[in-house]
């Protein structure tokens, strides 16, 4: 399988000014902001990604879940009631019906993710976590119908079969594997997969041989830095927590600092 991933991927390579990963490339460190920063009241909306990308961010980590008519929105969690004055499973919402939903302590909407797309367009990567398999399609199309595949990656979790897929319906859209030990590294490198750009380790995971391994196929090491800290970086960012220890991306809950520390970076 991982053989054939490989040559259907080089069989289809289109030209672009700066790959993704050109782009990851380009900077010492790279930030992100955890659904465009936690710690605000407008978390995963169209309005916070905009703060974060004024502010520098690199980029923005979100999560799409499909409604009852399969589009793909911008959401956590799997039903409406924490995050909403709504409730109800998002999956047995309309489009329609989730439009007239705002998200709580604010007035903003939830977006779908083609809004989310025409907006950012390249001014930051997205990192979207397919939270179910069955918006994986939808999700990949968008990128397709917006040549977003240089500044869009897609987080399969540890889920080989989410991965497989994502692949299998493309062959070229950038690709995020979580590791979880030795074996499931060796396994996500032997794919030859070379647009399965990052591999996302959690702290226990970023030892010296995992770095060595990811690095040698030219993967990105990407970490969550609020698990750096007990208080999960309520009390400040611990970006420099991660980098230090040898991860390339930081997916932080509180972006801003994390870039003032991005700044501050000597390796």
């Amino acid at each position: 399988m991982g053989k054939w991933i490989c040559l259907a991927i080089f069989a289809f390579t289109p030209a672009y000014a700066e790959t993704i990963t050109e782009r990851l490339n380009s900077k010492p460190v790279i930030t992100g902001a955890h659904q465009g920063g936690t710690f605000t009241p407008d978390s995963n909306t169209l309005a916070q990604f905009k703060r974060v990308i004024a502010a520098g961010i690199d980029i923005i980590e979100t999560d799409l879940r499909p409604t009852l008519d399969g589009v793909p929105v911008v959401l956590h969690d799997s039903t409406l009631d924490k995050k909403t004055n709504c409730t109800g499973p998002v999956n047995q919402k309309t489009y329609a019906e989730i439009q007239r939903c705002k998200v709580e302590f604010s007035q903003e909407h939830i977006p779908s993710f083609e809004q989310v797309l025409k907006w950012v367009n390249g001014r930051a990567i997205i990192n979207a976590e397919f939270k179910t398999d069955d918006v994986i399609v939808a999700a990949i199309d968008l990128v397709k119908k917006y040549n977003a595949y240089e500044w869009v990656f897609f987080q399969t979790r540890a889920n080989q079969n989410t991965y497989y897929q994502a692949r299998s319906y493309d062959n070229y859209v950038a690709l995020l594997y979580k590791t979880v030990d030795l074996e499931n590294l060796q396994w996500a490198i032997a794919l030859n997969d070379p647009r399965l750009i990052v591999i996302e380790m959690e702290k226990k995971m970023i030892i010296q041989k995992h770095i060595q391994i990811a690095h040698g196929a030219g993967k990105f090491i990407l970490t969550d830095t609020w698990r750096y800290v007990w208080h999960k970086e309520i009390a400040g960012a611990a970006c420099t927590n991660a980098w230090k220890r040898g991860a390339d991306i930081g997916i932080s809950n509180a972006p801003n600092q994390c870039i003032a520390q991005a700044k501050k970076w000597k390796p």
